[in-house]
Parts: C-alpha cells; sequence; structure tokens
C-alpha cells in the first residue's frame, strides 16, 4: 500500500475518533447540565406547587383551630346556648370559606353540655345523644348529619376519632371517597384534639375537598409528558393524573424508601420507569409539612428523561453528521497534502534503491528537496552519505591501483629473483663440479705423494708431475676461491632481493588491509543507506 493511501487510511479514522470523543465529551456533559437543569425544575415546581397543598392544610389547620376555640370561648362565657346554635355557627363556617368542604365535631359523653341523654335520637343525633355533628357543604345549601364510626375503638374506621384521642395533638387524616348528594367527593381531614383541663374531651376536624387539588395535579404536565401527584405519609395516594389511583397506595418498587424519606421530610428522587407514561422518568419528592402535625406529604414531580434528553440527541446527530462532512472536507484536503508530502517521500525512496543498487552518481539536486524540514534534513543527510561513498569509492580505487601496481612490481621482482636463484643454482652445481674435480686432483696427489714416499729413485720424475699436479692445484684453488667468492656476492645480492620482496610483501599486505576496510566500509555505507531510506519514510508519515 502507498504511503499517500496510509496517510488517508490513518489519519481520516484517527480524525474521526477524535471528533466522536469530543462529541462524547460533549454529549456527557451536555447529558448531565440538562439532568441538573431539569431537576433543578423538578424541584422547584415541586416546592412551588407544594406551596398550594400547604396553604390548603394551613386553612383546615386554621379553620378547625377557630372553630375548636370558639365553641370552647361560647361554652365557657354563657351557659345555656343550645347544641343547635353551636351547630348553626358550624354551617357559617363552611358557607363563609368556599376552601371547606365541612366541619364535624364528637364529644365524649356529656363531656359537651351533660345533656347527652336529652338529645338521643334527636336530629342530627344518634341514640348515644352524643354531640356528633357533622356539617357539610351539599351544593348551594350546608346539610347537617351526625358521625359514625366513632364508638368502637377497634375498629379501623374509627381511628380519625380514638387515633386522636391517644395522640392528644393535630393530625391530618388520609383521604377519603364517598357517594354524597347524587355526586362522589373526596376529602381530607385536618382533625384537632378538644382539651379541657389536660383531659381530652372530643375532636374538631376541618375537611378539604380535593377534588380541584385533582385537577390542579392533571394540569401539572413538565416536558410535555411528565405528571405529578401529592402522597400521604402512610403512603396513600391523595392527588394523582390517575383517577383510579385516589387513595391507593402508592405502587413503586421503592415504595419504602419514598415513605421513609417523605415521613424524615427529605427531599428524595430516583429514576425509574413509570406506569403513567411507560417511559423512564426522574422522579423528585419534595416534603410537605402539615402545619402542627408533625406529619409530612411529598409533592412528587415526574420528568421524563426521553424529553429531558432530547436536545442532546437532536444536537448529537447534528453534530455527527458535521463531524462527518468534516472528515469528508479534511479528505479532500489531505489527498493534495499528502501527495505533495508522498512524491519527495517516493523520489528518496527510488534514489536510495539506485544508491543500493550501487549507483553513487546520485547528488543532492536529484532529491527534488528544497524544504528545511525533515525531508530536507533526510535529502541532506541521504546526499552526503551517497558523497561520503564515492569519496570512499574513489579512494578504496586509488588504493586498489597502487596495489595492483605494487603487486606487479612484486611479480618482476619474483622473476628477477627466480632468474638470481637459478643463477646460484647453476653457480653451486659449478662450484660442486669443480669442488668434486678437486678432489679427484687431491686423490691423485695423495695416490703421488705416496710413490714418492714409496720409491724415492721415481721422485725426480714424480717430483716434476707433483709440481704439475700442485700447479693445477693452485691454479684449481684460485679458480674455486674466486667461484666462491662469486657465490658469496650472489648470496648477498638474494639476501637483499629478499629483503625488498619481503617489504612489498609487507606494502603489499597492507594496501590488501586497506582494500579489505574499503569494501567494509562500503558494505556499512550501504546498510546505512537503506537505513536511512526506511527512517526518511518515518519521518515523512511522521511529518504528515
Amino acid at each position: 500500500m502507498r504511503i499517500r493511501s496510509k496517510m488517508m487510511l490513518r489519519i481520516l479514522p484517527a480524525s474521526l475518533v477524535v471528533f466522536m470523543a469530543g462529541l462524547g465529551v460533549l454529549a456527557y456533559y451536555s447529558r448531565a447540565m440538562l439532568y441538573n437543569e431539569a431537576r433543578d425544575k423538578a424541584e422547584e415546581m415541586a416546592w412551588r406547587s407544594s406551596a398550594h397543598v400547604t396553604a390548603r392544610m394551613e386553612r383546615a389547620c386554621l379553620v378547625a383551630s377557630h372553630a375548636r376555640d370558639a365553641i370552647l370561648s361560647l361554652r365557657g362565657a354563657e351557659k345555656g346556648i343550645s347544641r343547635e346554635s353551636y351547630t348553626e355557627l358550624l354551617k357559617d363556617l363552611v358557607r363563609s370559606d368556599p376552601s371547606i368542604f365541612g366541619i364535624y365535631t364528637a364529644w365524649e359523653p356529656n363531656a359537651f353540655d351533660g345533656r347527652d341523654e336529652e338529645y338521643r335520637n334527636k336530629p342530627d343525633h344518634d341514640d348515644t345523644g352524643r354531640y356528633i355533628p357533622w356539617v357539610a357543604r351539599a351544593g348551594d345549601t350546608v346539610a347537617v348529619d351526625p358521625c359514625t364510626y366513632y364508638l368502637d375503638e377497634n375498629d379501623p374506621d374509627s381511628d380519625w376519632y380514638h387515633g386522636t384521642k391517644k395522640a392528644m395533638h393535630n393530625r391530618a387524616y388520609d383521604p377519603a371517597s364517598w357517594e354524597f348528594q347524587g355526586g362522589t367527593v373526596t376529602v381530607v381531614d385536618y382533625i384537632v384534639p378538644i382539651i379541657e383541663d389536660g383531659a381530652f374531651s372530643g375532636v374538631l376536624a376541618a375537611e378539604v375537598e380535593i377534588s380541584d387539588l385533582q385537577n390542579e395535579i392533571k394540569a401539572i404536565r413538565p416536558y410535555e409528558t411528565g405528571f405529578a401527584a401529592v402522597i400521604s405519609g402512610s403512603g396513600v395516594v391523595i392527588a394523582h393524573p390517575d383517577d383510579s389511583a385516589l387513595g391507593e397506595p402508592y405502587a413503586s418498587p421503592r415504595a419504602e424508601d419514598i415513605l421513609n424519606a417523605i415521613n424524615d421530610g427529605r427531599v428524595f428522587s430516583l429514576e425509574e420507569k413509570s406506569e403513567v407514561s411507560g417511559t423512564d422518568v426522574l422522579q423528585i419528592y419534595v416534603p410537605v409539612s402539615i402545619t402542627g402535625t408533625g406529619q409530612y406529604w411529598a409533592f412528587l414531580v415526574a420528568v421524563p428523561l426521553d424529553k429531558v434528553f432530547a436536545p442532546v440527541h437532536r444536537m448529537m446527530w447534528a453534530a455527527l453528521g458535521v463531524a462527518l462532512a468534516g472528515v469528508l472536507v479534511l479528505g479532500g484536503m489531505l489527498w493534495p497534502i499528502s501527495g505533495k508530502i508522498s512524491k519527495p517521500i517516493l523520489n528518496i525512496a527510488l534514489l536510495a534503491e539506485r544508491a543500493g543498487e550501487g549507483d553513487l552518481s546520485i547528488t543532492r539536486d536529484e532529491f527534488e528537496v528544497d524544504t528545511r524540514d525533515e525531508l530536507g534534513t533526510t535529502a541532506d543527510a541521504l546526499g552526503a552519505m551517497l558523497k561520503a561513498q564515492r569519496e570512499a569509492m574513489l579512494s578504496a580505487m586509488d588504493a586498489a591501483l597502487s596495489t595492483n601496481k605494487r603487486s606487479e612490481n612484486l611479480a618482476a621482482l619474483a622473476e628477477e629473483t627466480s632468474a638470481t636463484v637459478d643463477q646460484i643454482l647453476n653457480m653451486i652445481r659449478d662450484l660442486a663440479t669443480s669442488s668434486k674435480e678437486n678432489a679427484e686432483v687431491l686423490e691423485r696427489l695423495n695416490t703421488g705423494v705416496g710413490r714418492i714416499a714409496d720409491g724415492a729413485e721415481a721422485s725426480s720424475s714424480s717430483a716434476s708431475e707433483g709440481a704439475s699436479v700442485a700447479a693445477n692445484v693452485r691454479s684449481l684453488s684460485e679458480s674455486t676461491v674466486k667461484s666462491m667468492g662469486s657465490t658469496v656476492e650472489s648470496i648477498e645480492k638474494v639476501r637483499r632481493l629478499a629483503d625488498r620482496s619481503r617489504t612489498d610483501i609487507a606494502a603489499l599486505s597492507d594496501s590488501v588491509n586497506r582494500v579489505t576496510q574499503f569494501v567494509d566500509t562500503i558494505t556499512k555505507i550501504a546498510d546505512q543507506t537503506n537505513l536511512l531510506a526506511l527512517n526518511a519514510a518515518i519521518e515523512a508519515a511522521r511529518a504528515g
């Protein structure tokens, strides 16, 4: 694969990865920002909306407390006021306050006025005769009925009375729905105990109808598909967009954690799939303090996370399109740039290949790189290296020629030495022949001497012959001495020739060693040429 293609295949995916990483970081922080914004918005909405619930319950507390205090004040100020007058007082309170659905009170036996026996089975009373009126709004009028479910303390429905009697403090009772005056009403009771001289005398409660609260809850639609709800501390649904959930236990996998947070008066949040919207929602529960009771309800605002993160998703798709377009534009810009970078690299590689094949005639100008970057540095280095190789090769050739001349001189010297050696051998052969002849003469001389010793008579003739032989011996000896002198001179000449041969051979050995070193240097330079070519390609890729 060509370096241009490699650059494109490596840079473009890397650029896309960088783009995607940047988008991922942007999406992460955008998602976190939107999540926190949605959480803050939901919590602010919950606090703001819960204020309406708090105001309702405060109003109920105020009405119940004022009604109780009014009754106690009238009983203490003037005796003999009829029960019907007190009931009329309660009716006036209901008529004057549209936020109140009804008011009811129930007293211990004979604790109100001591006339229970007198009022047995009278209107607005039961067979106990106790003062137990329940005053409720019925259209444009106010109706009165006696309270029920208060006698048996073991009856769960009597908790409004006996539970308050045991607690001896204000209580908010869970909502209840029933059929009344041809319709269904849902009310929440705020109950206050009536205590005289430290003793429990009865209860008085104000009822707040939450039908309009239900409508308000349905109107809360955060992010178009979100919802709101009101939940009591016991987990009963007080208001909910689903009418069938009213008065029912609040359904959630983490209901226990939610109730613990509600009763502790803490803000609580969680993410879960909602049965209302069918999507994952962020749920924020803020506590609603019920005045004077120590009880808490919770106002829930659920925010759909798909709607919260929709801007991030749209931004991500748009950013992804921009990233892909940016990669394409980058590819279009990179293609000519990579060609401009890869062309000189390819030229350097081709020149390096020529140099590797032994062509050292390449000059710096042939690299066609006039920049001062990594490519220029590489071209300078290769040009200098090739120049050094040429000079080294020329020096090696000069050394080889010098060595060749010395070899020719050495060969001539060897031939001359061989001729001298042949001459010496011939002289030695002649000397050997002369020595043999001298030996024969000496032998004959010995024979003659013996003969002289044996016969004195023949001494004169022998003496003459001996003299002649002696003269021959002297002549041979002189000839031998001359031959030996010539031999010595020849041997001395051979010694001098041998010394010259030894010197020339040593010089030849040095020349051979130098040639070997040049060859090694050229081999190393060739290896470096290949390495520099590889480095040039790597530097070019890095520059790209």
